[in-house]
């Protein structure tokens, strides 16, 4: 992995305050609109389908948040807030 990439137009990318650790994590590092960024680590734990494994609990959270209107009486709140992550 080089240590200065650089799109096709030349212009140096532009390095975001964690680029070093990306690059310490050995993160496979692209081109992201001007930008020098992670797309994916090595190792156990890393890789395309361990990341969508450890993420896709909060995909569903999320996708449920944005799709839904919930209305909750103050007991179902309690029971709620408690089962969350």
């Amino acid at each position: 992995m080089a240590d200065s990439i650089e799109p096709a137009n030349s212009a140096p990318l532009k390095k975001t305050a964690l680029n070093a650790t990306h690059r310490a994590l050995k993160a496979k590092m692209v081109d992201f609109g001007g930008w020098d960024m992670p797309v994916e680590y090595p190792g156990a734990g890393g890789g395309v389908i361990a990341e969508h494994m450890q993420c896709a609990p909060a995909w569903a959270s999320l996708t449920l948040a944005t799709w839904a209107r919930f209305s909750f009486a103050a007991p179902a709140l309690s029971l709620l807030s408690s089962t969350s992550p």
